[in-house]
């Protein structure tokens, strides 16, 4: 035991399992015939998932040997995720997606008012249902692949593809090198060339130019961040403390779990309220929602955000502001007016993604979520936010020095509110 047991630590300290079972005999002593076990099969901790068989093999013992040989079977293939096709909303022809939508939608009546949780939920379903069937029709479906670019045009497949013809066309005559097909496919590939080099500085120019401040952050993290094989980042096995005890997660439903559970912990019931407290007057907040407010909350939308679970994206909403403004505005009312809720809406999808620059990525605490709301439901919450904001400021319930998550308050002008406190002092 005192010669095994640096044998016994250094399995332990590795985090080696046994993957040949016990009770299995693996030596036969050529002189007793007495069976026994020499010979062991260990594998990292990590590993087990991708065991599939470990025994020895005692018919396939070879002439004078007294050891068996052992077969070790592993998974090693790589699970790949084939690209679904997505709608590429920047190739649409929005004035025939106005006709299709406006068909879907039915003829120009008005719309008899909302006052029940069945007609919100029948009008909404109809609304959601009318743009989802327009989108089928109208956008054209664009297949993700490793060569998809930012910058590429159908100007430069045109081009590509006549130089590559014109090439064709060299290759043919190569014995007749004063053709004028030679000149011809020269001038095609240079033409090509200085277009596609063009497009790719423009793009990121324009890119850049138009930047705000949550995209200049954007650029900094492609200019700093490692290359990478534009893969998709796989979770790996997780390590998580249940009742003080590490174990390990491997499948995907106890991943989510694991990680929902650091991502939405329970909340605290904590009472905030003293019973002596004095509060002021309250204000008279205007919480009437008008179409103004929602045409200019729809013009404000950023065109190409990632859509929520009904896959309805903001640049349909801006684009067709003109046939939605008034189902939409009908259906905000009756939920201010009434009370009321559609329970789709407060579904979203949660996506997973890296913290940049851990160390270790086998913890839940080196992933950060972020929710994909339905973009109708967005825009409500925008119009009641700024409404907030609104009463906020014209009633100063926010002290002066008061600067996150107000308009017209930065991080400069805190910096120079230090600043000058500094200088005071």
């Amino acid at each position: 035991m005192e010669a095994a047991e640096p044998l016994i630590e250094a399995v332990a300290n590795a985090g080696l399992e046994l993957a040949l079972p016990r009770g299995i005999p693996t030596h036969c002593h050529s002189v007793t015939k007495c069976w026994s076990r020499l010979d062991h099969v260990f594998i990292s901790e990590e590993s087990l998932g991708v065991l599939i068989a470990c025994n020895a093999l005692t018919d396939h013992r070879g002439i004078n040997t007294d050891h068996i040989p052992i077969l070790t079977e592993l998974n090693l293939g790589v699970a790949t995720n084939v690209a679904k096709p997505i709608p590429n909303f920047k190739d649409v022809d929005w004035d025939e997606f106005c006709k299709t939508l406006a068909n879907f939608l039915g003829p120009d009546q008005p719309e008899e008012q909302i006052t029940s949780q069945r007609q919100l939920d029948k009008r909404c379903s109809s609304l959601i249902e009318a743009i989802q069937n327009t989108i089928r029709e109208q956008v054209p479906v664009t297949a993700i692949t490793s060569k998809s670019k930012r910058w590429w045009t159908r100007e430069l497949m045109q081009m590509h593809k006549q130089a590559n013809l014109s090439g064709r066309q060299s290759f043919i005559c190569c014995n007749k090198p004063e053709h004028a097909v030679h000149i011809q496919h020269k001038a095609e590939k240079k033409r090509y060339d200085s277009k596609l080099e063009y497009n790719k500085k423009q793009h990121w120019r324009d890119w850049l130019e138009r930047a705000e401040e949550p995209d200049i952050w954007t650029a900094n993290r492609y200019v700093t961040a490692p290359d990478t094989d534009s893969g998709k980042a796989r979770i790996p096995v997780l390590k998580v403390t249940v009742d003080r005890e590490e174990t390990t997660v491997r499948t995907n439903s106890k991943k989510s779990a694991a990680l929902a559970k650091g991502f939405f912990p329970p909340k605290l019931v904590v009472s905030l309220v003293h019973p002596n407290t004095k509060y002021p007057p309250q204000c008279q907040v205007d919480v009437r929602i008008t179409a103004d407010q929602l045409r200019k909350q729809l013009r404000k939308l950023k065109p190409y955000k990632a859509p929520g679970p009904d896959g309805i994206p903001n640049i349909v909403l801006t684009k067709c502001a003109a046939l939605l403004t008034d189902s939409l505005l009908s259906i905000y009312k009756a939920m201010f007016e009434r009370a009321l809720m559609y329970k789709p809406w407060k579904t979203f999808t949660t996506v997973v993604l890296r913290k940049p620059g851990k160390p270790r990525y086998d913890a839940p605490k080196a992933y950060r979520p972020i929710a994909l709301l339905n973009t109708m439901w967005k825009v409500l919450m925008a119009i009641v936010a700024g409404q907030l904001t609104f009463a906020t400021e014209k009633h100063q319930l926010l002290p002066a020095n008061h600067f996150r998550g107000r308009p017209g308050r930065t991080t400069t002008d805190a910096m120079h509110l230090l600043a000058n406190m500094i200088k005071a002092s």
